[in-house]
């Protein structure tokens, strides 16, 4: 990840009780708002999703770790594409931000399955973070 892309970014609201809904609303609101002039990058994004479901606690496991570091490469990939291509044209639809789109919904529906299974499974939520992200790559 470049040192311009390592700054954090609060996707998920802070309140205690904050409902899956206003984790959405904060999450979509601060994306929008920053796209594309102050865009923070799909490799922080990632990162707060990955901080929102504790997989970086929990994710000790080798398939864990794999599974994320496959999703962190491909999230530098696609920032990396749309920056260093000057005549790349990103699409109007599937871009970077509907990437960032997927993945809050992604971690959203992650945790809430968590919390009604009442158990994490660590590779399961890096596998889906991994879809996620990748789901237009290519």
């Amino acid at each position: 990840m470049s040192d311009d892309l390592k700054a954090t970014v609060n996707l998920f609201s802070n309140a205690k009780d904050a409902s899956w809904a206003d984790h959405f609303d904060h999450a979509m609101a601060v994306l929008h708002a920053s796209w594309p002039d102050r865009w923070h990058g799909l490799p922080q994004v990632l990162e707060a999703c990955i901080a929102f479901l504790d997989l970086q606690n929990h994710a000790q496991m080798t398939h864990s770790q794999q599974l994320l570091a496959a999703a962190r490469e491909i999230a530098d990939q696609l920032e990396q594409l749309s920056s260093s291509k000057a005549a790349y044209t990103e699409p109007s639809y599937h871009n970077r931000l509907h990437t960032a789109d997927v993945l809050v919904s992604m971690s959203l529906m992650v945790s809430i399955e968590t919390q009604l299974q009442g158990a994490m499974s660590p590779d399961w939520c890096s596998a889906a973070l991994l879809a996620a992200v990748a789901h237009d790559f290519g």
